[in-house]
């Protein structure tokens, strides 16, 4: 795994911290106060669970809340596969939409996109793939341009990898893929 990887998202999730601790002053509803359009920003940590490994999943989503009930976002992730030793780079749109008014607001949860993929011990290197995820999730506002939130999705992510290795004094390429089926248990801040 390359090194840089988990700098650069530590490095996004504190600029979304940062960036979402300015003071914004219009996009609430008179009724409940709650931001309800502009620029957002998204944080998350959660477990990946499948029947053969486990991992972490690492995401920031910036975009723009387009009314008090959807919202529309172009997501960057890091996910681990302990079991292969595997990590993935997701690059996705993030689509969610909200229900009911108030405090405390479920939402449906869809992204999809690419993922680019890192494995240890394969020199040639990981192809990814494409990369789909669907849930739900429950949004609790702690101020009126800051919630927490919790959700539950199944995420499926496509990686195929090329190896080289010698084999009777010839180079030798083989590709294989596989797909990650998982579980995915997030928790995360909104902007």
């Amino acid at each position: 795994m390359n090194p840089r990887i988990p700098i650069v998202v530590a490095l996004l999730f504190l600029i979304s911290i940062i960036s979402g601790a300015q003071d914004k002053s219009s996009g609430k509803t008179a009724a409940t106060g709650y931001k309800n359009s502009g620029f957002m920003l998204i944080t998350g940590i959660g477990l990946l669970a499948n029947n053969t490994s486990a991992g972490i999943s690492l995401s920031a989503v910036a975009g723009s809340q387009v009314n008090e009930h959807q919202s529309i976002g172009l997501g960057i992730g890091c996910d681990t596969y302990d079991n292969d030793s595997a990590t993935a780079i997701p690059i996705f749109v993030d689509l969610r939409a909200y229900f009911l008014d108030g405090d405390l607001k479920p939402f449906i949860v869809g992204d999809a996109g690419y993922s680019f993929l890192s494995r240890e011990g394969h020199e040639g290197g990981g192809l990814g793939g494409l990369v789909v995820r669907a849930g739900g999730g429950l949004k609790i506002f702690i101020g009126t341009d800051f919630a927490f939130y919790f959700d539950c999705s199944y995420k499926y992510q496509m990686a195929s990898t090329t190896t080289k290795y010698i084999l009777n004094y010839n180079l030798v390429e083989s590709e294989s893929s596989t797909s990650y089926q998982s579980l995915l248990i997030e928790i995360g801040l909104s902007f």
